[in-house]
């Protein structure tokens, strides 16, 4: 496939169509993701090859690591990647599937996230989900780093290479690879928090005379033991964090375990004990550069609850301003804050800026706070999303501050802010589809805040990546930015894209004046997505005739990534006779087109029509009306494709599904865990819009009002 090579100690091959990129006809996210695989799989030379991995279960310590080490070498190898931006979050601009090796921070928290996924070790010995080796390895490593540069500097990468140093040309485990990293950091000197029975007072201060300065192995085996929860429990924790109200300068902590959704079986079960050891960093949340570092506290929690007394001088932030416990976005947990403090953080936010050096690079200051608020966003939206939507209005009036901030206008603010917004707005969307009253009132919010940084997108002239990480990360969130702005009804912005679609040269001539010198490619693809949904403001045919060019152009097969382009439109079409003939040409049954679609396209087709407000039921009637077809040609692919499926959120839909599965039913076959997890998720979903529709819906309506009075 496309993103795929096999390494191997001292050899590494790739496919050619991954390996070298194409800038005539290759956008910003080809360019990423050939330096993503290229790095990813030289990393998996030593972690992998030169150490693999003694089981299947253990597969982190191969993917994992190279997810973290793929990052820091992209920025080496292509300076105008920001490895750390593009390791916070991934998107893809036409709504590709986000691979394994994107994003691995989000996306880690994303899929163990589901109280259904199995742990990153799996007790069994068997291979935990492949997505979820590669993405919660690297940030669970990547938080292990962060701590570590933290704390003791230089102790991660040296008990990488003690780990490799230890079992070169062998197998090693999960749990021998973190002993290597505990080991590092206590030789440096790290003084380790360890809470009983994990560890006595008197071993916290053993060490082994000798002339290396060894750890005892009885704190090492302590401390390699905070590392367990991660992997050998199912999910992560969410920190919640609030000011004492008797005790000046206290900020009281406490953590349970996070669930994107609760499975019906939850019901009368009696919560996990939160057991995850945790390492915080508090402090205050700035909107722009001061005279002096903020002060940060690092601590651990590894309770269920637990405080911090801040030092004197800093007792002042907790009452007055707004602070953190997650400085950086690292961490394998969510945190969360009360509503004073969250009040405290949208006004910040608000005013968040940007700052550059001369050469066009963004300093580390800025760089951090931007780190800061995409992780507040993107935590803020999963609560929300999650079985206690938590705090909604809270969180969109958080998302509402971050757009409307100075740095939204730079290429890191697109990327780290507006990507985490677009993303909740897009599954808030998803969940209250079947409202078309709510929907409307959804579109008129997200046009209030998107349409300033849409139409700033195609008001100047755009020649894609002018070599700085500013302008690189900027074009690959444009695609996003533009087609949400466009689909929810503004029309200026789908007036311009379907001029882009429309025009053959790429030149635009509109209301604007001309965007000169060609349009960069992935902005293209976004133009031929707004086209063929046709929203106010295009003025094109009815979308079936569009689909029927598309189909012509894409049997030509003059370029692959043009094709591409045109597959990955189709699912946009506003017909629902249209949406089935996508099926049918995408998974080639019933089409006369020629079986061209690699299978994670296909699938991913079938992914976008079910989320096209018109396609939920057509994808769940062309699933069933094909099933032996489609098992016989997809096979386990089309079983986790239709497990992550975004059906329509209603009882009548979920109905339809039981009875799909059910004893006797046509699905009966079907592994047990698709069953329970499409099955699940939709139930959770229903319970979720019976609970909150109403009152979201009613925000919304008074948002709508207030803008347009």
């Amino acid at each position: 496939g496309r993103r795929h090579a096999e390494p191997h100690w001292g050899l590494a091959m790739f496919d050619d169509r991954r390996f070298l990129f194409n800038r005539a006809s290759e956008g910003a996210y080809d360019e990423f993701l050939t330096a993503n695989v290229i790095c990813h799989h030289m990393a998996l030379q030593w972690f992998g090859g030169y150490v693999s991995p003694a089981t299947w279960a253990n597969y982190a310590i191969a993917d994992g690591v190279a997810g973290l080490l793929a990052y820091e070498c992209m920025e080496k190898a292509q300076p105008q990647l920001n490895g750390r931006a593009l390791f916070q979050i991934a998107t893809s601009p036409m709504g590709q599937a986000i691979g394994p090796h994107e994003g691995p921070q989000t996306q880690a928290l994303q899929l163990a996230g589901d109280p259904l996924a199995r742990p990153l070790v799996p007790a069994d010995g068997q291979s935990p989900m492949p997505a979820l080796g590669t993405a919660g390895g690297a940030a669970l490593f990547a938080m292990l780093q962060d701590y570590s540069d933290k704390t003791t500097p230089g102790g991660f990468q040296a008990g990488l290479q003690l780990f490799l140093q230890r079992h070169a040309l062998s197998s090693a485990s999960m749990v021998q690879l973190t002993q290597a990293i505990a080991e590092a950091l206590l030789t440096r000197g790290l003084q380790v928090h360890l809470p009983p029975p994990l560890c006595l007072d008197t071993c916290m201060q053993t060490r082994k005379a000798g002339a290396k300065g060894v750890p005892d192995q009885t704190l090492v085996d302590a401390a390699s033991t905070l590392m367990n929860p991660y992997f050998s429990s199912s999910g992560y924790p969410t920190v919640f964090a609030a000011a004492d109200s008797t005790e000046r300068g206290v900020i009281n902590l406490s953590q349970k375990r996070f669930k994107a959704w609760s499975p019906p079986s939850d019901a009368n079960k009696p919560e996990d004990p939160p057991h995850w050891w945790m390492p915080l960093a508090l402090g205050e949340f700035v909107a722009a550069q001061v005279s002096g570092a903020p002060q940060v506290q690092y601590t651990e929690l590894a309770r269920p609850e637990g405080s911090v007394k801040l030092p004197a001088k800093e007792e002042a932030l907790v009452a007055t301003r707004s602070w953190l416990t997650k400085r950086g976005g690292l961490g394998l947990y969510r945190a969360t804050y009360d509503q004073a403090q969250m009040t405290a953080l949208t006004a910040t936010l608000q005013h968040l800026s940007a700052d550059f050096h001369k050469d066009g690079s963004i300093t580390a200051a800025s760089l951090g706070r931007l780190l800061d608020a995409s992780a507040l966003l993107d935590d803020s939206f999963a609560e929300m999303l999650s079985a206690t939507a938590y705090k909604w209005e809270s969180t969109l009036r958080l998302a509402e501050a971050a757009v409307q901030s100075p740095a939204a206008r730079t290429g890191f603010g697109q990327y780290l802010l507006l990507l985490p917004v677009i993303n909740g707005l897009d599954a808030l969307r998803l969940r209250l589809r079947d409202n078309a009253t709510c929907i409307a009132s959804l579109n008129g919010f997200i046009i209030k805040i998107l349409s300033t940084a849409a139409d700033a997108i195609l008001a100047v002239e755009s020649k894609g990546s002018d070599g700085t990480q500013n302008a690189f990360l900027g074009t690959l969130a444009k695609s996003k930015i533009l087609i949400t702005a466009a689909l929810a009804g503004d029309s200026k912005i789908a007036d311009d894209l379907c001029g882009i679609y429309a025009d053959p040269k790429n030149t635009l001539h509109h209301h604007r004046g001309q965007l000169t010198g060609g349009v960069p490619l992935d902005i293209r693809g976004a133009s031929y997505i707004v086209a063929m949904a046709g929203p106010p403001g295009c003025e094109s045919s009815d979308s079936s005739t569009m689909l029927h060019l598309d189909e012509q152009r894409w049997r030509q097969r003059v370029d692959e990534r043009e094709d591409l382009r045109y597959l990955y439109a189709m699912p946009y079409v506003s017909n629902a006779t249209a949406l089935t003939e996508v099926l049918q040409v995408a998974l080639h049954i019933g089409s006369p087109l020629p079986k061209v679609a690699e299978p994670e396209d296909a699938l991913q087709v079938l992914h976008l029509v079910a989320a096209n407000p018109l396609g939920g039921e057509v994808a769940w009637k062309f699933i069933t009306d094909n099933w032996p077809t489609l098992i016989y040609e997809q096979g386990w692919p089309l079983y986790r494709a239709i497990a992550a499926l975004p059906l329509p959120s209603t009882a009548a839909q979920l109905k339809q599904v039981r009875s799909f599965f059910a004893a006797g039913g046509p699905g009966q076959a079907a592994p047990q865990v698709v069953k329970d997890h499409l099955l699940g998720r939709l139930a959770a979903e229903v319970a979720w819009v019976n609970e909150y529709e109403l009152g979201m819906c009613t925000f919304l309506a008074g948002e709508t009002r207030r803008t347009s009075g």
